[in-house]
């Protein structure tokens, strides 16, 4: 009954504290309230910014037209971050204005000089010279107008950057973050060497990574469900130590597209399913992650002969997929349990003893306390399975779904949907009043609705 009241009297407490994540006062501004960066959980996508005029013409529409439609539809399927890339930083402004009253923080990401580090540059010297006259003053000016912003949520330095840049982009690093302490820079990977060169080397607070697991051509990477899994959990789980060594949450950026490759007339990666992209979210979780973004949110405006088109999560003509349809499902399994997410690391003293065949199940702590959080996950994305866990402690088991306390044959025969994913409180009854008093808030949904 004492669990019951808390969740009925903090129900009433947010209906009426209006808690939106992001809420606008009078003047359009968000109070500074949201929790700092590495605290925070994106849920989100990627957008290129050069795609929009030619996807607003397409559809009949003004440009900013378009984006208050796709900012809408974004809000609409509780998308929280945006990646926005390629972008002219002379339209920042527009684009934190109608997206911050939405909820939505912003990780900009310029297409070129002087706030995208310039890897297409041969000379180091060159690069050197660039930052010293070019890049320093920009990034001052940038941030002195967006330093108390929470419409910003980081600064997108480079994206896929090979290991060999990783010293330089220490540089450019330090620079901002010591400009910058509410919005960190980071560098977007793809490669797990670059990974572990970047939390050796420039060690962010932030550490995101780019994986599509979903290829269509064996000879561009994996093609069975398995060893597609295999590839993505495996580059994962590798980055995740790497980024929780030097203490930075790892983000991933997932498939939620397919690609056509024009110059060689075949596709490079399919289209995922509805319960795979559930798959890439909880597998992510269950491997570390801290954040999930789906690249991406639009479509190529036409296909390209020449190179690459991009079939988004939503079409050229502006119609939603039904991988976007599930995008906004997946929020309502995850959200809930993102506060304890973002504050748990995978535990040397796993309590996990068995699971069943195709269930992932590993066990996390948060850096204080006895408790520990089996995250587990059905990788299986075409059939609902039964969790087949078992414990090796006789520790009470919460489910942290339900926030109730479970046997441990319900834990055993609890089913989960296809690429579906739970986590479970296994410690006293004061471990789950603590979980109530300090994660329970993220039960609700933005609009302080129950869920």
């Amino acid at each position: 009954m004492k669990h019951k009241v808390f969740i009925f009297l903090l129900l009433v407490a947010l209906l009426f504290s209006g808690l939106g994540g992001q809420a606008a006062n009078a003047e359009g501004e968000s109070p500074h309230t949201v929790p700092q960066v590495e605290k925070y959980f994106p849920f989100g996508v990627s957008m290129n910014w050069g795609n929009i005029e030619g996807l607003a013409s397409r559809q009949g529409l003004e440009k900013w037209e378009w984006v208050e439609a796709a900012f809408d539809d974004m809000q609409d399927h509780h998308i929280n971050t945006l990646h926005l890339y390629n972008l002219d930083f002379q339209e920042l402004d527009q684009f934190v204005s109608l997206a911050q009253p939405r909820g939505i923080r912003l990780y900009p990401q310029a297409g070129g000089l002087p706030y995208y580090f310039p890897r297409w540059i041969s000379s180091k010297e060159e690069r050197e010279h660039i930052f010293e006259t070019e890049v320093k003053p920009a990034y001052a000016e940038l941030i002195d107008h967006y330093r108390d912003s929470d419409g910003i949520l980081a600064w997108g330095i480079c994206e896929e950057a090979p290991a060999l840049f990783v010293p330089e982009l220490e540089e450019w690093t330090d620079y901002i973050d010591g400009l910058d302490s509410n919005h960190p820079a980071v560098v977007m990977y793809n490669q797990v060497a670059s990974v572990e060169a970047a939390s050796d080397i420039i060690q962010p607070r932030i550490i995101p990574i780019d994986l599509y697991p979903f290829f269509a051509d064996p000879q561009s990477g994996p093609t069975t469900p398995s060893a597609s899994l295999s590839y993505y959990e495996n580059k994962i789980h590798d980055s995740y130590q790497a980024a929780k060594a030097c203490g930075a949450p790892l983000w991933v950026v997932a498939q939620g597209m397919s690609l056509y490759n024009g110059s060689q007339e075949t596709w490079t990666w399919r289209r995922p399913t509805p319960n795979e992209m559930r798959l890439e979210a909880w597998a992510a979780v269950v491997n570390g992650a801290k954040g999930i973004m789906y690249w991406q949110y639009s479509s190529t405006p036409a296909g390209n002969p020449a190179g690459a088109t991009v079939y988004g999560l939503v079409d050229r003509d502006g119609n939603p997929t039904e991988i976007w349809d599930a995008v906004g499902n997946i929020w309502f399994e995850i959200e809930p349990l993102t506060k304890i997410i973002v504050d748990i690391d995978e535990s040397s003293s796993p309590v996990v003893g068995s699971s069943g065949e195709g269930i992932r199940a590993r066990t996390f702590q948060r850096e204080t306390g006895t408790d520990s959080y089996v995250i587990v996950v059905n990788t299986d994305a075409v059939n609902s399975k039964t969790t087949g866990v078992t414990l090796t402690t006789s520790a009470n088991i919460y489910d942290l779904t339900a926030l109730e306390q479970v046997t441990p044959d319900q834990l055993f025969n609890h089913v989960l949907l296809p690429g579906g994913g739970n986590i479970y409180l296994v410690g006293s009854e004061s471990d789950f009043d603590y979980y109530l008093d300090n994660y329970a808030p993220a039960v609700l949904n933005s609009s302080g609705i129950g869920i």
